[in-house]
C-alpha cells in the first residue's frame, strides 16, 4: 500500500537531520534577506520576502494577498481592551478615565486640546520618572460610573448625548476643549455619578466647529470672485469637521 501523504510528511519530519537542515535553511534566508535589505534597501527585502511566501503559503490552505481556500487557525483577542504606551513623566492611576495625546501615548483624561478619550485605567501605572512608551497601561473601553461636574451639569435631557471631560474622574455638559468622554446613558438618582459608555467616546466630536461659510451666499453670489470665496470657505468648513471627527 502506497503510504499516505501524512504519512510521508510525518517520516520527513521526523527523518535524522531534517530540523537541523530546515532550521540551516531559515538563518541562510534571513541572512540573504539581510544582505539584500543592505545592498537595495528594506523594500526589496519585503518584496523578495513576499515573493517567498507566495510559494509556501498555498500548501497550507492560504496565500499573501488572495482569498483563503481553506479554513485557517485566526488569532483573536477580546476587543475590550487597548494596550498603550505611557507618556513621559506621566502618572495615571487605576479606575481614572485615560486618553491619548496626539502622539499615541496615555495621559490622565483632561480638557485639553488634542485628546482623545479611550476608557477606564485597569491598573495603575507611575511612569513619572520614565521616558514616553517605557512603561504600558491596559485600558478598558465599556461602561462605567463617574462623577458629575459641580459647574457645567450634565442632567437627565443630556441622556443619549454625548459628555465631555472636565478631569480623569469628572465628566460634564461643557467643556472648554469639548474633549468627548462617551454617551450619557443614566444619572444616579442624586446626580451626583453619571454612567459613560467610553465606546462613543473616540467618534464624538473633539470640538464645536464655527461655521465660516453662510447658507445662500454662494447662490447669490455676484460674480465668479464672490463664489470663489464662499466656495474657500465651505472647504474650509469640510476640512474643519473633518479633522474633529477623525483626527
Amino acid at each position: 500500500m502506497k503510504p499516505s501523504s501524512h504519512t510521508q510528511f510525518s517520516r520527513h519530519i521526523l527523518a535524522p537531520g531534517f530540523l537541523a537542515r530546515a532550521a540551516g535553511l531559515v538563518v541562510l534566508l534571513s541572512i540573504g534577506l539581510a544582505c539584500v535589505a543592505t545592498v537595495y534597501g528594506n523594500v526589496a527585502a519585503l518584496a523578495l520576502f513576499g515573493a517567498g511566501s507566495l510559494l509556501i503559503a498555498p500548501k497550507v490552505g492560504y496565500s499573501l494577498g488572495a482569498a483563503a481556500t481553506a479554513a485557517r487557525n485566526t488569532d483573536r483577542r477580546p476587543g475590550n481592551t487597548v494596550n498603550l504606551p505611557v507618556a513621559a513623566a506621566t502618572t495615571i492611576y487605576k479606575g481614572t478615565l485615560v486618553a491619548k495625546d496626539a502622539n499615541g501615548r496615555a495621559v490622565p483624561a483632561s480638557d485639553t486640546a488634542g485628546l482623545r478619550t479611550i476608557g477606564l485605567a485597569t491598573e495603575t501605572v507611575d511612569n513619572s520618572a520614565g521616558a514616553a512608551g517605557a512603561l504600558t497601561i491596559d485600558v478598558e473601553l465599556g461602561v462605567f460610573k463617574f462623577a458629575n461636574s459641580a459647574t457645567n451639569a450634565i442632567d437627565q435631557n443630556d441622556v443619549g448625548k454625548m459628555a465631555e471631560i472636565e478631569d480623569d474622574q469628572t465628566v460634564a455638559e461643557d467643556s472648554n476643549e469639548h474633549v468627548s468622554a462617551g454617551r450619557v446613558l443614566a444619572l444616579d438618582d442624586d446626580g451626583a455619578g453619571v454612567w459613560i459608555d467610553t465606546r462613543f467616546a473616540y467618534y464624538g466630536p473633539k470640538k464645536v466647529i464655527a461655521l465660516t461659510s453662510t447658507d445662500g451666499t454662494a447662490a447669490g453670489a455676484a460674480d465668479l470672485p464672490a463664489l470663489k470665496t464662499e466656495a474657500e470657505k465651505i472647504g474650509d468648513d469640510v476640512r474643519a469637521l473633518h479633522a474633529s471627527l477623525f483626527g
